[in-house]
């Protein structure tokens, strides 16, 4: 069983992902997701990214305007090669031409700066992507949204995620619960009750 079958049948569920359905690195796909009702990838859309894909469904989510929603956001980037995932106009930040801060950042080993580099680019596009979203959520409709990552990357080693060789930058994962307006009027005790634990 997984943890989606214990909701009501009443909820609706969609699942908008920029990552595949087969392969080593999809085989979660048909034991969590087999059950939902909307099932939206990428690669069959006309978006090379994902930002603007996911923003798109997630439109068509909210205007069927069904009372309750579960909405699964599953994207690629973050993952290496970091630079595959996202868009060639993503700003590289000054600094880190610099040549003081590269010693800095990483001695004198600068095999993986590039790396580096385009891990922070994509960290960046997923954070916009991640506001924009939001952004859409309207206040009067109680809203939770949920953001985690199943790992974290290794990028100064270069051993992205490979846990055969583990290190804590992998086990380190950014987390967030935003409540909307709504959710906190209709539900503050849930809330105390969340913040306790």
């Amino acid at each position: 069983l997984n943890i989606f079958s214990f909701l009501d049948n009443s909820i609706a569920k969609s699942y908008i992902s920029s990552t595949g359905t087969t392969g080593f690195n999809n085989i979660h796909y048909p034991i969590f997701f087999k059950d939902f009702d909307k099932k939206v990838f990428l690669e069959n859309s006309k978006n090379n990214f994902e930002r603007n894909f996911f923003l798109e469904n997630f439109q068509k989510v909210l205007d069927k305007k069904n009372k309750d929603n579960l909405i699964i956001f599953h994207s690629t980037v973050g993952h290496a090669p970091y630079s595959k995932y996202i868009p060639k106009f993503i700003n590289n930040h000054s600094k880190m031409n610099n040549e003081e801060f590269q010693i800095k950042l990483l001695g004198d080993k600068k095999k993986y700066f590039k790396d580096y580099i385009n891990y922070q680019k994509a960290l960046e596009y997923n954070f916009n992507t991640l506001e924009s979203l939001i952004s859409k959520i309207n206040e009067d409709i109680p809203t939770i949204f949920i953001y985690l990552s199943d790992h974290g990357e290794s990028v100064y080693t270069g051993m992205g995620h490979d846990s055969s060789r583990l290190v804590h930058e992998m086990l380190r994962i950014p987390f967030l619960i935003y409540y909307n307006d709504g959710y906190i009027k209709k539900y503050s005790i849930k809330i105390e009750l969340t913040n306790k634990h």
